[in-house]
């Protein structure tokens, strides 16, 4: 009887502690760019492994799409952090100067312009044809795409693209290589049968997925920022070393929101982006934004007329630890 009791007491001291280790943690919001799926596994793991708890932080995750972007969530404080493309960082901080850089994580591109090549298979044979590019991202990519060759075409605003190039009501689409150019190698056609450009600006990368937050909060809360910011290297290191672990994570965010998962896409997805954005080994400079990636975006998108003036980078990045 007094051993059950004695283990009654400890059960209940170890809840106690629990319960206040988990009132002592700061709340905040992550807002990904789009719906959950193995881009954002590096955060998914970061939570599920405690990176962002040893930090102090609880991490709440909110979604974007083509109507709720992660500008409009910052700038009205439903977000804390955010994920966008910088050439996104960039527009943003020139509509909302408040909204700033803080880390990279993605510091090149992986978008593929594919069509069938028994339509196209050239990029002179795509004069005339439509394009499908997300909607958001047509004021860059359309501009983007002429310089690479494909002028003239229709430029089609799209949610995503891949069914519509399958079943030929587009000419052509851009595509993630780690995520809808899987989905066209899954579709039934060979990988031979596509015709496949990889897309830059001129020359200049279009580096992808970096976080963002308001310079007052930064501010206000650097220790905060560079936690997070730490806790999420962490993570991304963690998910590309341990692919099934970082997978079973997201796939529970993904079921959460109720979206259709395919494991095996997943886990390629991940792969993709190991290979593609990450080196053997990471340092805490990983994260940090070269000036020289930064100088030549902002070159092309003055040049292009998308900005109006040049953007300092001393304003617009802030290292975060």
């Amino acid at each position: 009887m007094i051993f059950r009791r004695c283990l009654i007491g400890l059960l209940l001291l170890v809840c106690f502690c629990h319960a206040q280790e988990n009132r002592s943690l700061r709340r905040v919001v992550l807002n990904t760019s789009w719906y959950p799926q193995a881009q954002f596994a590096g955060y998914y793991t970061a939570a599920e492994k405690g990176f962002y708890a040893e930090e102090g932080l609880e991490v709440d995750f909110i979604f974007s799409d083509v109507n709720f972007n992660v500008e409009e969530n910052l700038k009205n404080s439903r977000a804390d952090f955010g994920i966008m493309w910088l050439h996104e960082g960039i527009r943003s901080h020139h509509r909302n100067p408040d909204i700033v850089h803080i880390a990279q994580f993605f510091h090149n591109s992986s978008i593929l312009l594919v069509a069938k090549k028994e339509r196209v298979s050239s990029l002179d044979q795509l004069q005339g044809k439509s394009v499908g590019i997300w909607k958001p991202f047509v004021p860059i990519l359309s501009d983007v795409v002429s310089k690479n060759g494909a002028r003239e075409v229709e430029i089609v605003p799209v949610r995503e693209g891949v069914e519509l190039l399958l079943l030929d009501a587009l000419d052509a689409v851009l595509v993630m290589r780690y995520n809808e150019y899987i989905q066209l190698l899954r579709s039934g056609m060979e990988e031979d049968q596509y015709f496949v450009v990889e897309i830059d600006s001129g020359g200049t990368l279009l580096p992808e997925d970096g976080l963002y937050c308001r310079r007052e909060f930064q501010k206000a809360e650097p220790k905060l920022c560079g936690g997070f910011v730490r806790a999420s290297l962490r993570g991304w290191e963690y998910a590309i070393n341990n692919i099934d672990e970082a997978v079973g994570y997201t796939l529970k965010y993904m079921d959460l929101e109720r979206r259709r998962a395919d494991i095996y896409i997943q886990k390629q997805v991940l792969e993709t982006i190991k290979s593609s954005y990450f080196p053997e080994e990471i340092n805490p400079d990983f994260t940090v934004l070269n000036p020289v990636d930064f100088e030549r975006l902002d070159q092309f998108l003055f040049r292009s007329g998308i900005i109006a003036k040049r953007t300092d980078y001393r304003q617009f990045q802030k290292k975060s630890f």
